[in-house]
Parts: structure tokens; C-alpha cells; sequence
């Protein structure tokens, strides 16, 4: 205290000084005069005095200003959300950028408790927080996902920290929210693009496995029928000649759609897979499609039935002839020689046609039903099966390329239903 005062005395001696001097310089030559009584010049002192002290005052007052001004313009333009709080969590003051992050003016934000902007579930931790904050002083962060009046969500840190006073009392609690939106969107296409290397990583792998199973089997058969046929010699050997031309045949059938069926998986991928509608009988192509499958696959006890009076359709000619063929050949392979194959095209009207395909094979387990469309997907039960995976992966972005939809239903001793619809636009 002592300190204190002695400083204070200091600081009215210099000032007196001062005035004293500046006095003395504003004083004309010979203006002195001799009869000039004391208590004159102590008035005048005292007069230069307070004037400076008004100076030094303004000098004070404008660099306030001026220091008042660059806090608010600090505070209302930064990019965070800036947040003045009471005890009880309540808004007191917000920055431009904090009313833009929840959706309403300013005047509406003050007199709202800030935790009402969080979910439900985080409120009661966000007071928790709060109280724990203004008992040891120490700043938090708290990451949390904040509902804007709009109802739209966003996530981001609510950073707090205790504001004291000239004593060292509270005065409010200032909290900052940082939009972590752009973050999190950023988080979210870096997981997506991992996980697509990883199922691309996945779908080679499976890839190599079945094509090299696939390739196999066909190029075994024709190898030793090929070694087998360089023995027969004689007119005789005739019948044997032609059962090992057939499985010949057969195999370079069989390499020959695993090649389509890569091929079409690539110009899909590429997006050179387009859909060219054309008006065309849809019974006459179906019946030759199903000729054309039994001269290349076996002849099958294939029924095909037609409802509805209208037989001609507007669809891509091309890209129907590979979802038949594939849905087609898929019940050669899973149903037993002696079942039936059932086809049926329905146009009850012109607007809408239905094609099923049905065969009383092996189910498609009901585990399996989700993943059956899937690249490279078997169901458990068709290891003993020839096929790579693709063809159903194919048929289907094909019907969605020419704007249809297909389904199925598979029980067990029932066999497969495969539901195409075309509705025509």
C-alpha cells in the first residue's frame, strides 16, 4: 500500500512539473510581472493541470474505443460461432457466424439456452460439462451433433472456457462451436472409398478363383477328348467320335459364356451399356430364344404360355435376349433333367409386360435371398454348379438399364421364380 502511494505521489509531482514548464512556455518575455501574487499562479498550475489531465483522459478514452471497437469487430466477423453464457447455459451475446450455424437472428438466439440446440441424449451431458467447467475454470471441448431450428443436423466442438471479472469473479461462460460438417463428409467418402478398394480387392480375388475354376473345367474336358479322338482311326470309331465332339462343344459353349458374361459386366461398368427400345412380337422372340437355348444347352421339357391379347413391346431387343438367355440357362443349370422349365410373357394391356421364369430346382437358401444379385455372389448351396457369380449381377442392371425391375421368390421343393416388369413409359 505504502508502494502504492508513494507511486501516486510520484506521478501529482510529475504532473505538476509539467504544468509548471508548459506554463512557463506559453508565457510571453517580460509577461512575469513582479507583483504577480502566489495564489494566481497556483490557480494557473492547477488550470494547466486539470487540462492535461482531460488530455491524457481523451487519450485513454479513444484507445478504449478503439480497442472496444477491435473486440467487436473480432468477435461478431470470425468465421467460429462465438457464444456468451450465464451460469445456467443461457445465450447472453452470439457473433454472426453462431446465429448462421443454428438458423435464427440474434435477437431470437438471446434468452434460449444453448443446450437445447443438442439432441436430447447429449443434453444432460453438455450441463455436466458446463457445471464442471465453472468449478475448476479449466476449458472443455465436447463433441456433440447440433440441431438447427430448421431441423437439419450438423456435427461439431463445443469449446468452453470461464470469462472472469476486473476481480476475478465469473462473468460468463464464452463457448465457440466449430462446424465439423465438412470433416465428417470428408471421413465419410474416405471409409467409402476404403471399403470400395476393399470389396474391389475382394471381387479380383473372387475373380481369379472363379475364372480359373471356371476355365478349367472346359479346357480339361476338351483337352482329353481331344487326346481321345487322335486315337479313333477307323469308320468304326464314328459314334465314339461324335460324343466327344459334343463335349467338345459343350465346353467351348461354356467358355464362351463366361466370356460374354465378362464382357458384359465390363461395358456396363463403362457405361457403354445403353438402352435402344424397338417394337418387336415379344411370343415370336421368346419362342425362337427358347429353340435357339435348347439347340446350344439339351433339349428340356420347356413350357412357355402367352396371356393377354397384345404381343408386340417397346423394349431393347439386344439387352432382353442376354436377361432371357441368362435367366433361362440358370434353370438348365439348377433344375434336374426330368423338371419342367416354365416361361410365361403376360401383356394384359399395352402399357406393362410381365415375363416370368420358373424352375423347380434347388432353392435359393433364405440367407442368401439378399446377396443373390451381387457381383460375384454363389448361394451356399451351388458349389456343385458351373458359374462365376456374374450372370444375375448382369441381368439385373440390365432390366434397371432398360427401366424394368426384377424379383424373385425361392422355397424349398418349390424351386425359383424370377419376376420381370417392363412398364413402358
Amino acid at each position: 500500500m505504502l508502494s502504492t502511494m508513494n507511486e501516486k505521489k510520484n506521478d501529482f509531482s510529475e504532473l505538476r512539473n509539467n504544468a509548471k514548464e508548459k506554463l512557463k512556455s506559453v508565457s510571453k518575455k517580460g509577461d512575469k510581472p513582479a507583483e504577480e501574487g502566489e495564489l494566481e499562479q497556483e490557480l494557473n498550475i492547477q488550470r494547466v493541470e486539470t487540462e492535461m489531465q482531460n488530455d491524457a483522459l481523451r487519450a485513454v478514452q479513444t484507445k478504449l474505443e478503439k480497442s472496444l471497437e477491435e473486440y467487436s469487430r473480432l468477435f461478431n466477423e470470425a468465421p467460429v460461432g462465438y457464444f456468451l453464457l450465464d451460469k445456467q447455459g443461457v445465450i447472453t451475446n452470439v457473433n454472426a457466424a453462431g446465429a448462421g450455424q443454428l438458423g435464427l437472428n440474434k435477437q431470437k438466439l438471446t434468452g434460449k439456452h444453448l443446450s437445447v440446440f443438442l439432441r436430447k441424449s447429449l443434453q444432460d451431458d453438455f450441463y455436466i460439462i458446463r457445471n464442471q467447467i465453472i468449478e475448476t475454470g479449466k476449458p472443455k471441448q465436447f463433441e456433440c451433433e447440433i440441431k438447427r431450428e430448421d431441423g437439419s443436423l450438423f456435427f461439431a466442438i463445443i469449446g468452453t472456457a470461464v470469462l472472469h471479472d476486473e476481480n476475478g469473479d465469473f462473468k460468463s461462460l464464452f463457448s465457440t462451436i466449430v462446424d465439423l460438417s465438412q470433416q465428417k463428409e470428408q471421413e465419410r467418402k474416405t471409409k467409402s472409398t476404403l471399403h470400395l478398394e476393399h470389396d474391389l480387392n475382394e471381387m479380383k480375388s473372387r475373380f481369379i478363383t472363379f475364372a480359373s475354376h471356371e476355365f478349367r473345367t472346359p479346357l480339361a474336358s476338351i483337352l482329353t477328348s481331344t487326346e481321345i479322338l487322335e486315337k479313333y482311326n477307323t469308320s468304326d470309331d464314328d459314334s465314339k467320335k461324335e460324343k466327344h465332339f459334343d463335349r467338345i462343344k459343350t465346353a467351348v459353349s461354356r467358355i464362351n459364356e463366361i466370356l460374354i458374361d465378362f464382357v458384359s459386366a465390363g461395358e456396363i461398368e463403362k457405361g457403354k451399356a445403353k438402352n435402344n427400345p424397338e417394337i418387336f412380337n415379344l411370343v415370336k422372340f421368346t419362342e425362337d430364344l427358347i429353340e435357339e437355348i435348347k439347340s446350344r444347352e439339351g433339349h428340356r421339357d420347356i413350357k412357355y404360355i402367352h396371356l393377354g391379347e397384345y404381343r408386340n413391346v417397346f423394349l431393347d431387343k439386344e439387352l432382353l435376349k442376354t436377361v432371357l438367355n441368362n435367366l433361362i440357362v440358370n434353370a438348365y443349370k439348377f433344375s434336374p433333367e426330368s423338371e419342367t422349365i416354365e416361361i410365361t410373357t403376360e401383356q394384359e394391356t399395352s402399357e406393362v409386360s410381365n415375363i416370368t421364369i420358373k424352375n423347380a430346382g434347388i432353392e435359393i437358401p433364405e440367407k442368401d435371398q439378399p446377396h443373390v444379385f451381387k457381383t460375384f455372389f454363389r448361394a451356399g448351396n451351388a458349389d456343385n454348379t458351373a458359374g462365376i457369380g456374374l450372370g444375375l449381377n448382369i441381368t439385373q442392371q440390365l432390366i434397371t438399364i432398360m427401366g424394368g425391375n426384377i424379383s424373385f421368390t425361392s422355397k424349398e421343393n418349390e424351386g425359383t421364380i424370377f419376376y420381370l416388369r417392363f412398364p413402358r413409359d
